[in-house]
């Protein structure tokens, strides 16, 4: 009996809803219009976002893999980012996942905002990066979003290129930090084994050394590159990302509720004049 009545009561309410609606359908409908022409504007004026993709690694190729250099010089050795004989994807990504810390630091971001010389502050840089790490890969993936499509794809350039060299600064001063650890360890092995020539590790730690400094002299541009570019950002190639059916259908929601909502407004006041 109580759910009869329930559901009588619930037809009531709904009834007399649209019966507002229905009454005050000009309110509604004014209110209606304002608000989704109003989000409309919005959604395809003043929210479109245009994206930069650009996508980078740690270059593998003909990259000397060395794991008995750690035994001697294990800080040298990584931060040239020799990498270990086993776990090297794991060794890959470990590199890459500080990347995105490096490009947020306020020192990089200035040198962003000097190169591309337009007047926005840092924070506001900041919030246009996005960084994405695919671990399966050992990939990094730059995507800058703004509302214009050349800054993004200017801003995305600018952050590659200074990147770029960012790193290879690093790989330079532990490439030189390297050799010249190399060198001096290699002479005082050599003077140590002219008193014992038949001690078997220093033999070994030598051919090590030596060898080492060999692939380092042969291949000191292998050892300083070490980001390679996947994919760089093109003009042609920005995107706009915005989600105009998303935008559409929340103006859509949004004019609903605030036509309904203007309709019991009106005739919540109309009712006691």
């Amino acid at each position: 009996m109580n759910n009869k009545n329930n559901s009588s009561n619930n037809a009531i309410n709904f009834r007399d809803f649209f019966k507002v609606i229905a009454k005050r359908k000009i309110s509604f409908t004014i209110t209606f219009i304002i608000i989704f022409a109003i989000g409309l504007l919005y959604s395809f004026l003043v929210a479109p976002q245009y994206s930069s993709i650009s996508e980078m690694e740690i270059s593998k190729d003909h990259i000397y893999y060395n794991e008995d250099l750690y035994k001697y010089f294990p800080k040298e050795a990584d931060n040239l980012w020799i990498i270990p004989d086993k776990d090297v994807l794991d060794y890959i990504v470990s590199k890459i996942d500080p990347i995105s810390a490096d490009v947020r630091s306020g020192d990089f971001l200035g040198k962003i905002l000097a190169k591309i010389n337009i007047s926005i502050d840092k924070e506001k840089l900041f919030k246009y990066l996005d960084f994405y790490v695919d671990r399966a890969m050992g990939t990094l993936t730059i995507t800058v979003y703004t509302k214009n499509p050349e800054l993004s794809y200017t801003i995305n350039k600018t952050v590659l290129d200074e990147l770029i060299d960012f790193k290879k600064n690093e790989r330079e001063k532990a490439y030189k930090a390297l050799s010249r650890k190399i060198d001096i360890r290699i002479s005082e092995l050599k003077n140590e084994l002219e008193k014992l020539p038949s001690d078997k590790e220093k033999n070994f730690e030598l051919t090590v050394l030596s060898n080492t400094k060999d692939v380092l002299l042969k291949d000191k541009d292998l050892f300083i590159n070490r980001i390679e570019v996947i994919r760089r950002p093109e003009m042609f190639d920005v995107r706009d990302s915005s989600n105009y059916f998303r935008n559409i259908l929340l103006s859509l929601f949004a004019s609903l509720i605030a036509g309904t909502i203007t309709a019991f407004i009106v005739n919540y006041f109309k009712s006691y004049k």
